[in-house]
């Protein structure tokens, strides 16, 4: 936009007009060529000033550029206002954006030299504010070949352009390969400043006319040229007029270095068209015009780029032997699995299956050796590491990762784990140019730990270590902070992560336990209390809880005299559970507060405690259960209201409430105290025993009959329908469900539908609409096809088979929390055999292959009986739940792909979805999982 050919009619009217008229004013004009002596050149191999003779007007004009490319006068409006003509032309015909070309030497001024003017900000402001008013949704790109510093005030306040190339990071990318160093990277890393949070950087590895060397020193320079540009016809001005290709000497592993480095920085990458084929170029042709020969489509004629005669093509055709137009095309290389073309195209998908690379943050780490580049993005809850060998020869380093210990580097291209993460630094080797990109996941096993890993505090008073001032400010400032984001139950099985932590304090409990209150902040915007207690024990005690569950031993205490205590959470340990169990009766009011239905009869000592969901489960010493809640929720409100109602009507399919635990600082509701329930498992690990013992039967018994192998599988599965049937008699709900209760449902069901169609469909926003559509027809269909008689009661609403307890053959039913998505919309009975039916398939998916004739047999008796229950009624509101259970699924991130699309869409229905194939990575994915009701987040 700064200038204009001098074969444009613009400037063709200017030089005839006369001068000081308007139409000469579009350009800017003198009678002089010394004017602005302080403005540098910018092509100087060519250009010996910045003014240029024009004997038609008789006058000198301005360009910045070339000759033939006089600049515009944006001091006078009708330019200014022609410039927004041509914008919106552009918008009308529906670009996405544009690029702006040269925008620091848009004004003039005395005494300046001439670039990035306070006047060239204002007219980007005011142009971007066009755009915006005129078409939302669009960017500018800006072209500023600056130093970083200085193409940082053309993004504004988010005012002016939405990106901007970063032209200093190219040059170095090369020098550093060249120098077999990181510094020049690392150096122009450290160097960009940070930019406003909806903008962004774009990154290249060429400009689309040349490998530009003007943001360098002289002394870079001339190692550039003599690194990338021996011969003289490769320069041009200040830059390599060369693509990829030949710049690396046709190397395949320099290239895949540069684009993995390319891709994995932080900004949208920049790929100019030829570099993913590794087209050559033609030095012999003059100007910039040897690296803009015709792409090459085909080893047909032309390359496929056109059907003229070739003596007609505005460049010839690439004759070299090595970049020959028939040995270097695209059709070719779409055919080959190991193709440049093919390799690129991999590569963006897997850029393109995270948003740490579009969004992530960036830090540079120092590996040991100056050959390794490596750095970290960060997004939510996901971190990436990158490392890259920028040496010829193997290259062995080690990092410090000391903030991932415990975690497991996956590499992202082949899914492959490396060795854990420890607080020693980590060991690594990478070939010549080798790189990878690692996922940071967290161990399936617990890093392993001593006490003398744990931090350590002081106590400087005798007494409760809760109440020692210094103890308490370490814990709360240092401790605590760094031991939440570990926790195996914090927001568990979804896709939030903690975000940031405040609001803590520490209250005593009893005579060494303290509850912590923390005010958390999650990665998709919630927010929630947290409820922690913990408890100073021995060190030999501290030992035995590290053993059994390392992430809950917290710290060391060292006291006055020397001696040495362990925080672990108080759930953990047995002297924890008898010191909470102690506030039922305290006489001295604590941290927390009971509220008994009945006093628990002691059953003699004993502790445990496990892990589930966001929850612990602990025996207390008396014998009554406690399940603790970590986050304050809606789900222990609606678990006690339901707890309370089922024991009031004589219900003994569900463990009575016998009373509940809160904070006395809020009086919210912190854990419910419920009767032990003795039983033999839980109902999916029973099913999941009878499964495979029915398919080792089928297949290695030839005198088994199915029907009679399969009948303790539908004994179990006839007792849970009666025990559901049961249990809906007793759940407090309406007869009839009315207008409001309904709408709720359905409106509910129709926001979850819209949010799993945007994962199903991740791109384009007319193909969600059509998607949210289709699935929002089927709904209103099936919801037209219930019957009246089937909106009625109240449901578990969660309930998998995990949920299900056996007890003498007999079910008993737990959690009633509420499902993950929205606890307190009403659901109806059927929602449970949905539930059911899904878990059913989840569990069939994890003991045989999908198309084993035995497990389709397995699998479709069970769901027969579930969907010809006496709850199920009508097939319309069954496939209106599992439609809502299988959006629920893809909204929690577990598993989205054609299957769950046909049905969701009706295309298949529930009787083709029990026989669906499931693929062998979402097989494994489950397999590893200890059940049905935990599913891997990337599975099935």
């Amino acid at each position: 936009m700064n200038h204009t050919s001098d074969k444009h009619p613009w400037f063709q009217r200017a030089r005839l007009a006369p001068k000081g008229s308007p139409d000469r004013n579009w350009y800017v004009w003198s009678d002089t060529s010394d004017r602005w002596p302080e403005v540098r050149i910018i092509f100087t191999d060519t250009e010996t000033s910045n003014w240029t003779w024009d004997p038609v007007a008789g006058q000198y004009y301005w360009h910045r550029f070339f000759s033939h490319q006089p600049d515009l006068n944006f001091d006078h409006p009708p330019v200014r206002d022609a410039i927004e003509k041509v914008m919106k032309f552009w918008l009308d015909e529906g670009v996405d954006g544009m690029r702006l070309d040269a925008i620091p030497y848009l004004f003039e001024r005395d005494g300046t030299n001439g670039e990035n003017l306070p006047e060239t900000h204002d007219y980007i402001k005011r142009l971007r504010r066009v755009m915006d008013t005129y078409e939302p949704r669009r960017l500018f790109l800006a072209e500023a070949n600056q130093w970083p510093e200085d193409v940082r005030a053309y993004f504004g306040d988010n005012d002016e352009c939405q990106m901007a190339f970063h032209f200093p990071l190219m040059p170095r990318l090369f020098m550093a390969l060249a120098q077999e160093d990181r510094h020049p990277v690392v150096e122009i890393m450290k160097r960009t400043p940070q930019i406003p949070d909806d903008c962004q950087w774009a990154l290249f590895l060429r400009n689309h006319d040349e490998l530009t060397l003007e943001m360098v020193t002289d002394k870079e320079r001339d190692y550039m040229l003599r690194s990338y540009a021996s011969h003289p016809r490769m320069r041009i001005n200040v830059g390599i007029r060369r693509r990829l290709a030949p710049l690396l000497e046709n190397s395949r592993p320099r290239i895949e270095l540069l684009t993995a480095l390319l891709l994995s920085m932080p900004g949208t990458p920049v790929l100019y068209y030829g570099d993913e084929i590794g087209m050559g170029d033609n030095i012999y042709l003059g100007d910039r015009n040897g690296v803009r020969t015709p792409m090459q489509w085909s080893p047909d004629r032309n390359a496929g780029f056109s059907l003229a005669d070739p003596s007609r093509l505005y460049a010839p055709l690439i004759q070299d032997p090595l970049y020959h137009y028939a040995a270097v095309n695209v059709e070719s290389q779409e055919r080959d699995p190991s193709s440049l073309l093919t390799w690129t195209r991999r590569m963006l998908r897997l850029r393109k299956s995270s948003t740490v690379f579009g969004r992530g943050t960036f830090e540079l780490l120092e590996p040991s050796n100056r050959r390794i580049l490596a750095y970290l993005r960060r997004h939510g809850s996901e971190t990436v590491l990158v490392v890259a060998n920028l040496s010829k020869h193997p290259q062995p380093f080690s990092l410090e990762l000391g903030e991932f210990h415990g975690m497991v580097p996956v590499e992202m291209r082949g899914e492959i784990p490396f060795p854990q993460i420890g607080k020693s630094p980590w060991p690594m080797a990478l070939g010549p140019w080798g790189w990878m990109w690692f996922r940071l996941r967290p161990s399936s096993v617990p890093a392993l730990r001593t006490l003398a890993d744990l931090p350590v505090i002081e106590q400087e008073e005798p007494g409760p270590w809760c109440q020692d001032r210094i103890a308490r400010v370490q814990f709360l400032s240092r401790v605590l902070p760094g031991w939440l984001p570990g926790c195996p139950w914090l927001r568990s099985g979804g896709p939030s992560t903690l975000a940031s932590q405040g609001g803590m304090d520490l209250e005593r409990c009893g005579s060494e336990t303290a509850l912590a209150t923390v005010v958390a902040e999650f990665s998709d915007d919630g927010s929630s209390n947290l409820r922690i207690p913990f408890t100073a024990v021995k060190e030999e005690e501290g030992e035995a809880v590290l053993a059994r569950f390392p992430q809950a031993a917290v710290c060391r205490i060292r006291h006055a005299d020397g001696g040495i205590s362990v925080v672990v959470e108080s759930l953990a340990t047995l002297a924890g559970l008898a010191d909470i169990e102690a506030t039922m009766s305290a006489s001295t009011p604590g941290a927390l507060g009971w509220d008994l239905a009945c006093v628990p009869a002691r059953e003699g000592e004993g502790a445990s405690v496990t892990v589930v969901g966001k929850h612990h489960i602990a025996s207390l010493p008396c014998g009554a259960v406690l399940k603790w809640y970590h986050e304050s929720s809606s789900a222990i409100e609606r678990s006690r209201r339901i707890l309370t109602q089922l024991g009031q009507t004589g219900f003994s399919r569900s463990p009575r409430l016998l009373g509940t635990v809160q904070s006395r600082r809020d009086g919210e509701l912190c854990g419910l105290l419920l009767e032990r329930i003795d039983n033999q498992g839980r109902l999916d690990d029973r099913l999941e025993h009878e499964g495979s013992t029915f398919l080792d039967r089928i297949r290695f018994d030839a005198q088994t009959a199915p029907d009679a192998a399969i009948l303790p599988t539908l004994d179990l599965i006839d007792e849970l329908v009666r025990a559901v049937a049961d249990l809906h008699d007793h759940l407090e709900g309406p007869a009839t469900w009315d207008a409001h209760r309904r709408g709720l449902f359905v409106g509910t069901t129709r926001e979850i539908l819209t949010r799993a169609s945007k994962i199903l469909q991740p791109k384009g926003r007319e193909a969600q609409r059509r998607l949210r559509d289709q699935l929002w027809e089927r709904l209103t269909a099936l919801v037209g096809g219930i019957s009246e008689t089937e909106w009625i009661g109240a449901a578990h609403g969660d309930l998998h088979l995990g949920q299900v307890l056996v007890r003498d053959e007999q079910m008993v039913f737990l959690d009633f929390d509420g499902g993950s998505i929205d606890a307190e919309t009403p659901l109806p009975r059927v929602w449970d055999l949905a539930c059911l039916s899904w878990s059913a398939w989840r569990l069939s998916c994890k003991i045989a292959a999908p198309d084993d004739p035995a497990r389709r047999n397995w699998l479709g008796q069970i769901l027969r009986l579930l969907s010809t229950s006496p709850g199920a009624q009508g097939g319309a509101m069954m496939e209106t739940c599992l439609m809502r259970r299988w959006a629920e699924e893809i909204c929690a991130g577990a598993g989205a792909d054609s299957a769950a699309a046909d049905f969701l869409t009706g295309r298949n229905g529930w009787s083709e979805v029990s026989y669906l194939p499931i693929s062998n990575k979402h097989r494994s994915a489950v397999t590893r999982e200890s059940g049905p009701d935990k599913v891997n987040p990337k599975g099935s």
